[in-house]
């Protein structure tokens, strides 16, 4: 994206590159609202909060690998039932539910309980 240019003193000028389907898009948003390219895009963009990014890239990596472990334990877990084995699996899910606690409070840990 192009450095914004200072224009006036108190507005700002961007250019924005978009694709054809992305314009085709905007063409379309302008026609419904009668409001211009701009108008739309700035009202798309700033009309709602920022949004929040409440994991680190590494944090996202590291809950993901850990949440389809414990997915796939559960997957273990429901063949066994589903195979008509009523015993040995109770302490696998103990697991299962000791691994989420753990992520639980580790998510707990960085952001507080909400």
């Amino acid at each position: 994206m192009d450095t914004p240019q200072k224009i006036l003193n108190t507005e700002y000028s961007t250019h924005v590159r978009l694709s054809e389907e992305q314009y085709l898009f905007l063409q379309k948003e302008q026609r419904i609202t009668g409001k211009s390219i701009p108008t739309v895009l700035k009202e798309r963009c700033f009309s709602k909060p920022l949004t929040k990014v409440l994991l680190s890239p590494e944090e996202q990596r590291v809950l993901l690998v850990e949440l389809r472990r414990i997915g796939t334990n559960v997957n273990q877990i429901a063949r066994r039932v589903n195979s008509g084995l009523r015993e040995g699996w109770y302490e696998a899910m103990e697991k299962v539910a000791q691994d989420l606690s753990n992520v639980r409070q580790w998510i707990t840990g960085i952001y507080g309980s909400r």
